[in-house]
């Protein structure tokens, strides 16, 4: 049987999400970040930037 990843979407992207949950659930091969979405359109660039979503 195939191990189905977990699909996360984010809202609030800023920098304690960037900066100390998005690090962890990167690391995470089960995980898998999917939309992400913030009131700052700039906030959402960043992490998207940074974590290649």
């Amino acid at each position: 049987m195939a191990k189905s990843k977990i699909r996360i979407a984010l809202i609030g992207c800023g920098g304690n999400m960037r900066g100390a949950h998005v690090p962890r659930l990167h690391e995470d091969a089960k995980v898998e970040l999917v939309p992400v979405m913030d009131t700052e359109e700039t906030q959402a660039r960043l992490l998207m930037v940074r974590y290649g979503k």
